[in-house]
């Protein structure tokens, strides 16, 4: 009796849905085994999906995965409480219809093994979902495969937003950990569509031309990553010069400028500058001075952009960076940084490092264009390369920092101990490593060292296929993306409560935006100006696109991310 109790028990402690999905799993059970005793399988075998040779199935969306990880829980607890015996078999077809029923594709394998000479063979079924083992546990470790059926919607091109940026991160490390299947046009055209977008095709030449690619590269496509080569070469060339003509300004005036990032990748860490193009000039100066760092900069010749055109004072005191400016030949932008980390992108109370006098006195200089140039310790940059990518961007200013991570850590120096202790002052480490495990999968093996090695950890699949999703998504579209993430995982209240700080922002914020002073009394003129654009301009916008299906996908992953950092 007490044993029904607490059955009883467990099954009220699960939600409503869960509660739907166990007694339809409980049904399927019974339904499944019926069916083994009394069908052939030659009739069974057209409802398992379509034949195909005995693989792992590919990698499935982030959310798609957890909603097999959650079927697969309840389906394996059901058939612990079923009164018939449950065997593999009959498990494996009821995994296969509710899978079906929720949109997963999957894969129902047979497979068979003989633990010892003379052993009776032994025959099991399994089914996967992604990396996920939804019932069966992984028989493709301990059985040899000799049948497999696909359900028929993971051979459509349901999965193909995925798949391709797959193919595309494939193509950047020319290396993979697990087979793809090669490109077909279509996916050829999307690849090349994303490699432009997110600045990858001088690297792609680069890694195809040096070994055999990973995939035939069409003509067409690799004579565009050729002359995005060359060009870049060219480009490289001017933003040297740029960033000299900063420094010289900076240094007339006294006010001592480290600069960040891709400056000191492109023409350190990378063999070539043109491999690593940039999108604009970071310079860190101290926080008291970058205000005189900017009217500096105005005052040689430097322009303000008109997508920045807020109050200097505002922006500065709401961001990490001041307004772009402009070089004076118009070849780059320029931020002029106080900080290295958006305040509120991270934990409460976050480790800001240059706050820390010790990261001034790590300071490496290097010869660069016939100057002197002072960048940040390799330590720092490993740091900083990590923080911003997936604490300050959630993955979204794309791939570059995987081949970023790796070229920096093949060629420089790296103080383990004190990455760590300053990932942990921050609350990082346990993103860090994920990180760095990730480039290590891409790039083949990097000499890391964890934090400790207890906490060393696995690469978690469920990041691998957040990373995929969310570092080559639509660039045009990452700001409604963020947006999306926090809507979709707000109740009523709070998105009530997101609206009005959209609609009222604060003076400062209103400031920061457009060419007002926060204390002129024409400030309030400009809330008017604000909801017109908001009305029609951004609310368009968002609504365009969270009706496509990449941008619903992406906002996803990016609330499942927040959520595994939050952890």
């Amino acid at each position: 009796m007490k044993r029904h109790l607490r059955r009883l028990a467990g099954f009220a402690r699960l939600g409503a849905a869960e509660r739907g999905w166990f007694v339809l799993g409980w049904l399927l059970l019974g339904l499944g085994r019926a069916a083994v005793q009394l069908v052939a399988f030659k009739r069974l075998a057209p409802w398992l999906g379509q034949a195909a040779p005995p693989q792992r199935p590919l990698p499935l969306a982030a959310d798609v995965q957890a909603r097999a990880q959650r079927i697969g829980r309840l389906l394996r607890l059901a058939a612990r409480h079923t009164p018939w015996g449950s065997n593999c078999f009959a498990q494996a077809l009821a995994a296969r219809w509710l899978l079906g029923l929720a949109g997963v594709p999957c894969s129902v394998c047979f497979g068979l093994r003989r633990d010892a000479a003379g052993a009776p063979l032994q025959a099991h079924a399994w089914v996967a979902a992604g990396s996920v083992a939804v019932c069966g546990g992984d028989g493709f470790a301990h059985f040899t495969p000799v049948g497999c059926f696909v359900s028929r919607r993971s051979q459509a091109p349901a999965d193909s937003f995925l798949l391709r940026r797959l193919q595309l991160l494939r193509l950047l490390a020319n290396k993979a950990p697990e087979p793809l299947p090669a490109p077909d046009a279509e996916d050829w055209s999307e690849i090349q569509r994303l490699a432009q977008q997110h600045r990858l095709e001088p690297l792609l030449h680069w890694q195809t031309t040096r070994q055999p690619a990973a995939f035939v590269v069409p003509p067409a496509i690799a004579a565009a990553w050729a002359q995005s080569f060359r060009a870049h070469a060219m480009r490289s060339l001017a933003w040297q010069g740029d960033l000299v003509a900063v420094q010289r300004v900076l240094q007339a005036r006294g006010i001592p400028a480290v600069f960040l990032k891709g400056a000191f990748l492109a023409t350190q860490s990378y063999p070539h500058a043109a491999l690593r193009p940039l999108r604009d000039l970071d310079v860190l100066v101290p926080p008291a001075q970058a205000m005189a760092a900017f009217d500096a900069l105005a005052e040689a010749g430097f322009t303000r952009l008109s997508i920045a055109s807020g109050d200097p004072q505002a922006y500065h005191d709401l961001n990490k960076h001041l307004p772009p400016l402009l070089a004076p030949r118009g070849r780059s932008s320029v931020e002029v940084h106080r900080r290295l980390y958006v305040p509120e992108h991270g934990p409460a109370g976050r480790f800001e490092p240059s706050d820390d006098p010790g990261l001034w006195q790590r300071l490496v200089r290097r010869d660069l264009a016939g100057e002197t140039i002072a960048f940040l310790s390799p330590t720092d940059l490993l740091l900083h390369l990590a923080i911003h990518a997936l604490f300050d961007h959630r993955l979204d200013n794309g791939p570059l920092v995987l081949s970023d991570l790796a070229f920096l850590l093949q060629r420089e120096t790296v103080d383990w101990p004190l990455f760590w202790q300053l990932a942990e002052r921050g609350g990082y480490t346990t993103g860090c490593w994920q990180l760095l495990l990730l480039a290590e999968r891409a790039h083949g093996p990097l000499p890391l060292l964890p934090p400790t090695p207890a906490a060393a950890g696995a690469l978690a699949p469920e990041f691998v296929a957040l990373a995929a999703t969310l570092m080559l998504g639509e660039l045009e579209q990452r700001g409604n993306v963020r947006l999306g993430a926090v809507v979709e995982g707000a109740g009523f209240g709070a998105r009530l409560h997101l609206a009005a700080q959209r609609f009222f922002p604060p003076r400062r914020r209103l400031a920061s935006i457009y060419p007002v002073a926060e204390d002129s009394p024409w400030i309030l003129a400009w809330y008017p100006r604000h909801w017109w654009r908001l009305l029609t301009v951004r609310l368009p916008a968002y609504l365009a696109q969270r009706r496509g299906g990449p941008f619903r996908r992406t906002a996803a992953a990016r609330a499942r991310l927040d959520a595994w950092l939050a952890r």
